[in-house]
């Protein structure tokens, strides 16, 4: 940074690896983040480098060689598919941004749909360059840029619109891609699915989650207990949700176990 010293890499897991809620073969939901722009400077082993390169050309070209190892298909299969898609302006931005380009792009920028993806996001990865204390604070510095764009300090109803606009969205794009095939129930799309009752549970944490910080958690079930507790939820309503959650996450498992394949359908027969 301007002062010399060392940054890193900051890799976001957003969605199910952010609510640390994986599927049985979930691809994963990234954003690559550095502190500040700069430049390189050669210690150590590459003392004898002839030229520095910018922060950001060097935090593009780690970015890329970390999707390469997870993402890339070798002799023993791979570990995860990487999707950036939330990354800010999705395919056609920078594969990693500046924080203050992150908070720019929020702030400016950023959609209603984008509070509920970043409601998620957690940081992943731990210090290789930095001092632990000063990757910490670097992780809580980032969590606290994030936070008023996700959860407004007063009570927030514009999310109660904002959710049913993404609501109507997601069905009208499930409709389309099953329309004329009879393909079964989609568990997690479908009425009454997965996504239906992360909505639910994600609209209360953003209309409160301004003034109640215990409802900035990133897991559902946790969440709707703590709903209930708070009595934005009727016990009785929350513990129907967990339990039919929980059975669908593992229903949605057991799809995927079949032919290891990445669906969230329950054909007919």
């Amino acid at each position: 940074d301007a002062e010399g010293r060392a940054q890193d890499m900051l890799v976001v897991g957003m969605g199910k690896l952010g609510g640390a809620e994986l599927n049985a073969s979930s691809d994963i939901d990234l954003v690559f983040v550095y502190d500040e722009a700069g430049e390189t400077k050669p210690l150590g082993e590459f003392e004898k480098a002839r030229r520095s390169i910018s922060n950001h050309e060097f935090f593009d070209k780690l970015a890329r060689r970390v999707i390469a190892s997870i993402n890339d298909l070798d002799g023993t299969g791979f570990v995860f598919r990487v999707d950036m898609r939330l990354r800010p302006f999705g395919d056609s931005g920078p594969l990693v941004v500046s924080s203050a380009m992150l908070e720019e792009y929020l702030y400016s920028e950023g959609r209603d749909w984008e509070r509920f993806a970043w409601l998620k996001g957690r940081v992943v990865n731990r210090a290789v360059f930095m001092q632990e204390d000063d990757f910490s604070q670097a992780v809580r510095n980032l969590e606290s840029l994030v936070r008023p764009f996700v959860f407004r300090k007063y009570v927030d109803f514009s999310a109660i619109s904002a959710l049913a606009r993404i609501h109507e969205m997601i069905r009208a794009e499930t409709t389309r891609r099953e329309a004329g095939r009879d393909t079964g129930i989609n568990v997690k799309l479908g009425s009454g699915g997965i996504r239906e009752i992360e909505f639910i549970c994600q609209t209360f944490q953003i209309i409160r989650g301004g003034r109640e910080p215990t409802l900035r958690g990133r897991s559902t079930p946790p969440m709707l207990a703590e709903l209930a507790r708070l009595g934005s939820l009727p016990q009785e309503t929350a513990d129907r949700l967990t339990e039919d959650y929980i059975f669908l996450r593992n229903l949605e498992h057991a799809l995927q176990y079949v032919d290891d394949k990445q669906t969230q359908t329950m054909p007919t027969d």
